[in-house]
């Protein structure tokens, strides 16, 4: 029924408006990554990166919204829309993690005012040690037991964690934007997706590979991607 519905808000003309209750979106950044969960009284932002972000959009169901944000990692295509968006919001909180505790470049992260708590909507099912290689580091998210979001986990990370995925999850994020280095076969080997989103520019570095659109077909995972799809809307 999630799926369907997302698909159904893919087809309309883009001069319909979109349904009110939808709660949660992948935005079309670019190569990058956005995504938003809507609730109640706030607005939880899985990564905060890419080319471009559609900030109309987001200001209008969260702008009067508490925003919270959650970080898989550092790369700059998941966290350089930060600081402009903090302009625009009246209330930006960050969930703390390991990394950000770190002396790292990116010191102007700890300027941001930590969350309280932890969110009950958003389980973290694998949390790897540091590396020195970033993608390694990505902390690895189950959204409201349906959605799948791995940041740039490469495959040598899925093998510790794929198992962990619940056997609710129907959505898969790419991992890596559909880079050859992550979605391995074990991953879909493990869990039943019943689709696939890649956020991602294909002329930009080709993402999804090609491989991977292959691999997806072969256990009958469709894919849609955002450059081509336009954000991504969910009723969850």
């Amino acid at each position: 029924m999630n799926i369907l519905f997302a698909l159904i808000t893919l087809l309309l003309p883009s001069t319909i408006s979109y349904p009110s209750n939808y709660n949660f979106v992948i935005w079309n950044v670019g190569q990058g990554s956005w995504a938003t969960l809507i609730e109640k009284d706030s607005c939880l932002h899985i990564d905060m990166g890419g080319e471009r972000a559609p900030y109309s959009l987001i200001l209008k169901r969260c702008e009067k919204r508490k925003n919270k944000i959650l970080l898989t990692h550092l790369d700059n295509d998941h966290i350089n829309k930060i600081k402009s968006f903090k302009l625009n919001v009246q209330h930006l909180c960050l969930f703390p993690h390991n990394f950000i505790e770190l002396k790292t470049k990116k010191y102007w992260l700890n300027k941001i005012e930590p969350c309280k708590g932890t969110h009950s909507s958003v389980k973290v099912i694998h949390r790897p040690y540091l590396s020195k290689n970033k993608n390694q580091s990505s902390i690895v998210y189950v959204v409201k037991n349906k959605i799948l979001i791995s940041g740039d986990s490469p495959s040598s990370e899925e093998k510790k964690w794929s198992k962990k995925v619940p056997k609710s999850v129907s959505i898969l994020v790419l991992g890596h934007h559909g880079s050859i280095t992550s979605t391995s076969k074990k991953l879909l080997k493990e869990s039943s997706f019943d689709l696939a989103v890649a956020s991602a520019r294909r002329k930009r570095f080709g993402h999804p590979h090609k491989k991977i659109e292959e691999r997806l077909k072969k256990f009958k995972v469709p894919l849609i991607v955002t450059q081509e799809w336009g954000h991504i809307y969910f009723y969850l």
